[in-house]
């Protein structure tokens, strides 16, 4: 169907999918609540073959925090950790072992599902 014949109502579906972001939530027991949300827009493929050159921890964050467009995340106490995309690699320094590894493990997951057309009612 040809956007001019296409309902205003579906059209505007599409542009609010095209503009959502990307939710990964966590399912780390004690962090069912936390997720992060990545830019839907924008992938390409460059972002897949820097993560997969990068050898250091602090460019692989900085990659990752490129593509982050927010996240609900708490320390073991429950206090939020407030997301500083300008700290660069500190960014992640209050996050747990398990929580850093979900999170750059969500990048990836994100990559692919920007690739992923959404399915009606999903």
């Amino acid at each position: 169907m040809s956007d001019e014949t296409k309902p205003e109502v579906e059209m505007e579906e599409e542009a609010k999918e095209e503009l959502s972001p990307i939710r990964i939530e966590c399912l780390l027991p004690g962090y069912e609540k936390d997720w992060v949300d990545f830019f839907r827009a924008g992938w390409k493929f460059k972002h897949l073959r820097l993560w997969e050159m990068e050898p250091g921890v602090e460019k692989v964050v900085e990659l990752i925090l490129t593509r982050l467009s927010g996240w609900n995340v708490h320390d073991e106490d429950g206090d939020p950790i407030l997301l500083q995309p300008d700290l660069g690699a500190l960014a992640f320094d209050d996050l747990s072992a398990a929580q850093a590894g979900w999170i750059t493990g969500a990048y990836r997951t994100a990559y692919i599902r920007s690739g992923i057309p959404s399915a009606p009612n999903s």
